[in-house]
């Protein structure tokens, strides 16, 4: 799939087109679109909380719900906190396996470029 980049408006397509379709559907509130009302994450619900396990289990949840839903190019693997702090601050890191041609059915994935080489 290809589309416009949102900050410079020009042609991309691949990884960078998923890159920013996960961040789309990920700093969308839920219910704020209007044609799509379940798009977005649930992230609402996590705010002025104080950061314990049952917000970190919510946290993760409230990514890995719409990258399942909206982004079929992409297979969540792993989800780990890399910040917390107790000004409420909860960082995410999330690891992916790539999907390129999920979208016309094949869930075979990307071969990464690094390790496929030969020498």
């Amino acid at each position: 799939m290809a589309g416009m980049d949102r900050n410079t408006g020009r042609w991309i397509a691949g990884w960078p087109h998923t890159s920013q379709s996960l961040a789309d559907v990920l700093s969308t509130p839920l219910e704020t679109r209007v044609l799509r009302r379940m798009y977005g994450a649930d992230d609402d619900t996590l705010q002025d909380k104080p950061i314990n396990a049952d917000i970190i289990t919510t946290a993760i949840m409230a990514a890995a719900v719409p990258i399942a839903r909206w982004e079929p190019r992409v297979e969540l693997v792993h989800v780990s906190i890399t910040r917390a702090n107790v000004r409420g601050l909860l960082a995410l890191a999330m690891r992916v396996t790539w999907l390129p041609r999920a979208l016309f059915g094949d869930r075979t994935p990307a071969v990464d470029q690094r390790t496929a080489r030969t020498s």
